[in-house]
């Protein structure tokens, strides 16, 4: 498209470029909050030229001195009052806003904190056949979103510095811009990611808009609204700026305050920077230096061994640039300090010690922004502050939005400001011409400005230069915010372990009732059990004795925490401060139980809420509904089994624990369990078998069952029981090949293994608890005395048998055949016991281990 000229309507203020220097458009640079000020533009095509475009680009470098409540707003277009968001873009929050053809183009880069008096080139190109919009920032492509085709007229209202609602009018106060404008270029084609590039860098090359050319355009300024030369590396990012600190300090004070402000002790890279840190401190010659040094009245970030030729920074580098005078070096000497005129801008080395106090300087390559905490805004931007300073004054802190923070030497206090109504806000008095860093207690001097208090009224605010990551110490400064109540001291005045409570509760908080539960219906709570060991099993009173843990989680969305841990254990909670799930042992043996007192802590479940900077203290919060509570107790208590020990020894016992929440069910349930047994699985007489637990609901009330298989280890009874009692059996059946004629040591025999037999069985039986059914060890050894018996009883038999025959015949022939009748006797039994036993094993043993 052919270039189309443009006609300006002149008035008052109008400024033309020639081109020959680098200018810019300053707009409200002491935050006047105005509607009133604007640069406008008409444009206006000539017969034969095209009156619309659908591919346009839009280029500029702009830098933010303040911003806006809602949304600063740098340029904006309309062409009729309707038609009002032809082009506009602004910031909004961190975000950048840009309109195209009336539809919002909205999160740009959502990610970028935008910093006043920091420079920033955007460019958005619009491709109609693409049917897209590209979104460019320092010259590189952060973002391309779909944009319906438009034809936008080249006949309406160009404005910078306001946001249009109708043709050159319709402003907000708060909505303009505050700042620096720049190479304003609109293009009526798409610029290659090529050009966007060379425009986005600060030689100022790259070819200018056809539509609106920046160097040649004229424009109408109104309001507060000033030509401002800059220089020719405005945008270089590796310039530094300097604050210099009128108060004489030692070199590791001066190092420790800079860190504060996250800056570094000042050191000139060059001769240009030499130049301007110097020209800065040479107001301050007669106050800077010290009455016991004769030479030097300011310090350098330098330290090394002259004596060796190597300087380096506080971070280690070698220095590449050093303007040291013609003066002896010695090696003890490890500073570096400006000399006292007339020696302008020259170096000398110095002893660092606590002897001497100069001045000092920061320096900042990117900016440093600094935070005031407690101003009771939602406001992002408000509680942000830039270090700024007037030569020869201290240092002062410029609010991102309306407030401004200055010191007054006369009464050594430090003002806070609203720029918008030139009003003071609080003051704060400190001494030795201090920073007002870390929390202070300023005096409001407004009614009802800062946080609704009177004037007269003392009010905590905190001002540091802490990353979001960092915990502001009360001094101002910067720790890691791990390190915040960690039971370890890391402040210098020790107030990162000071207000270390976790809890935040409300004063309508009753803790006798339970918490509501996020979702319908009761509160869920979830139960783990860890079981240690048993210390008893007890089958004379049928009891288990359990050694386990319990651990109780849920949510309590009344309640609020601050600064919780990872590692819960530092999360420690007042158990009498909060309601605590109380749990019923239904089936334990209450006069025996012991218990360990509760120990309550908070779970950080979730990351922290996000930082408003409205409380004076930088605590992470964290909500109740996201962080649990937890509860652990230690327990010992003998639970009821009814053991069943027909099978004994060969018995398995299930035993149950039974866990009852003490409010009813339409309030508090189990929901989630875990059993885990951690002891040792062989027991004296068991083997730890299964351990499981379920929920279930009983007469209204939510129980956790947890059941326990013990299964008898029965090796033990095989050798002190069953062994004994077989050998008494084969003793005893030993007796049938005694010799006939040993009558009596048959009997003997056999009657004293039975005698032996029976005591054994008592001493079993009195271990045992008294059933009204058999055990199968009891149908053992009824066996065996049983067994034994018989073999008494044949021999009795046998005998009595041989004596009736010889006293009925007492002849030879007689006493022959007897014998012979007793031998067969004795056969049959040995013949007999044998199969009864083999039998009996068969059946028994069978039974059993099946």
């Amino acid at each position: 498209m052919t270039a189309v000229l443009l006609s300006l309507t002149l008035a008052t203020g109008t400024l033309a470029w020639t081109g020959s220097n680098l200018a810019g458009l300053s707009f409200q640079a002491e935050n006047q909050l105005t509607a009133d000020s604007h640069a406008s533009l008409l444009l206006s095509p000539l017969p034969l030229s095209p009156s619309t475009a659908s591919d346009l680009s839009v280029c500029l470098w702009f830098k933010v001195l303040h911003f806006r409540l809602s949304s600063s707003y740098i340029f904006s277009y309309a062409t009729t009052d309707k038609r009002n968001n032809e082009l506009n873009f602004g910031i909004r929050d961190n975000k950048l806003v840009m309109a195209m053809g009336g539809k919002y183009l909205q999160s740009v880069a959502p990610s970028m904190t935008y910093v006043p008096d920091e420079w920033y080139h955007f460019c958005v190109v619009t491709n109609s056949t693409q049917e897209t919009a590209a979104f460019y920032l320092d010259g590189e492509m952060i973002e391309e979103k779909n944009l319906t085709r438009r034809e936008i007229l080249l006949n309406g209202s160009l404005v910078l510095g306001q946001e249009t609602d109708r043709v050159e009018g319709g402003f907000s106060a708060q909505q303009s811009f505050s700042g620096i404008i720049y190479g304003f270029n609109l293009y009526s084609r798409s610029l290659s990611f090529e050009e966007v590039g060379t425009l986005a860098g600060c030689d100022g090359a790259g070819e200018e808009g056809d539509l609106v050319a920046w160097s040649s355009s004229e424009w109408t300024l109104a309001g507060h609204v000033r030509h401002e030369d800059l220089p020719k590396n405005f945008c270089d990012p590796d310039r530094f700026r300097f604050v210099v600190i009128p108060k004489p300090l030692t070199s590791e004070a001066a190092r420790n305050l800079c860190r504060s402000l996250k800056t570094t002790l000042a050191i000139p890279g060059n001769s240009e920077e030499n130049t301007q840190l110097y020209e800065a401190t040479m107001p301050l010659v007669g106050q800077c230096q010290p009455p016991n040094h004769a030479s030097v009245f300011f310090i350098l970030g330098a330290e090394g061994v002259p004596g060796h030729g190597v300087w380096t920074d506080f971070q280690g580098a070698t220095l590449n640039y050093t303007n040291f005078g013609t003066f002896t070096s010695y090696t003890w000497r490890r500073c570096v300090g400006y000399l006292v005129p007339p020696y302008r801008g020259k170096w000398t080395d110095l002893t660092c010690n606590e002897n001497y106090k100069f001045c000092a300087g920061c320096q900042e390559k990117k900016p440093a922004v600094m935070r005031v905490r407690g101003l009771c805004d939602q406001n992002p931007h408000t509680s942000y502050f830039r270090l700024e300073q007037n030569l020869g004054e201290m240092p002062s802190f410029r609010g991102f939005t309306n407030y401004y923070i200055s010191y007054n030497n006369n009464n050594s206090t430090w003002t806070l400001l609203d720029m918008w109504t030139g009003n003071p806000v609080a003051t704060t008095f400190v001494r030795d011409m201090a920073l007002p860093l870390g929390r202070r207690n300023w005096r409001v001097t407004s009614d009802f400005v800062l946080c609704g208090k009177r004037a007269g009224a003392s009010h905590l605010l905190s001002l540091s230069g802490c990353f979001p990551d960092e915990y502001t110490c009360g001094d101002g400064t910067c720790i890691s915010r791990d390190k915040r109540c960690d039971l370890r001291v890391d402040c210098p005045d020790n107030t990162d372990e000071t207000g270390c409570e976790k809890l935040q509760k409300p004063t309508e908080y009753l803790k006798s009732l339970p918490p509501p539960s996020p979702h319908p219906g009761p509160l869920a709570l979830n139960l783990s059990v860890n079981i240690q060991g048993f210390s008893q099993v007890d089958i004379q009173d049928m009891k288990l004795t359990v050694d386990f843990s319990t651990v109780i989680t849920w949510y309590d969305q009344r309640l609020d925490f601050k600064n919780l841990k990872f590692f819960s254990d530092l999360n420690i909670i007042d158990v009498d401060d909060v309601w605590t799930p109380e749990i019923e042992l239904v089936n334990a043996d209450f006069p025996n139980v012991h218990t360990t007192t509760a120990t309550l802590t908070a779970m950080r479940d979730s990351p922290p809420e996000k930082d408003h900077a409205i409380q004076a203290h930088p605590d992470e919060l964290y909500k109740g509904k996201k962080n649990r509570f937890r509860r652990y107790q230690k327990i010992s208590a003998p639970f009821s089994c009814n053991m069943d020990l027909r099978s004994y020894p060969f018995d398995s016992q299930h035993c149950h624990l039974q866990l009852r929440l003490s409010a009813r069910n339409e309030f508090l349930k189990w929901h989630h369990l875990s059993v885990d047994y951690l002891g040792e699985t062989l027991l004296t007489e068991y083997k730890v078998g299964q351990v499981e637990g379920w929920r279930e609901e009983v007469t209204g009330y939510s129980q956790a069952t947890i059941a326990i298989t013990l299964k008898r280890r029965y090796s033990y009874y095989l050798t002190s029981t069953y062994l004994p009692t077989i050998m008494l059996m084969l003793i005893g059946y030993a007796s049938l090949f005694v010799p006939l004629e040993k009558s009596d040591l048959r009997v003997m025999m056999a009657l004293t293994t039975l005698l032996v037999l029976y005591a054994l069985y008592q001493q079993i039986a009195d271990g045992l608890p008294k059933t009204s059914y058999v055990k199968a060890i009891d149908i053992w050894c009824f066996f065996a005395m049983t067994f034994i018996f018989t073999q008494v009883i044949v021999h009795v038999a046998a005998e009595l048998r041989f004596k009736c025959l010889r006293c009925l015949t007492p002849s030879s022939q007689v006493k022959v055949m007897g014998e012979r009748q007793q031998s067969r006797l004795i056969m049959v039994s040995r013949i007999l016991h044998v199969f009864i036993l083999i039998l009996f094993c068969g059946v028994y043993w069978g039974v059993l281990l099946t």
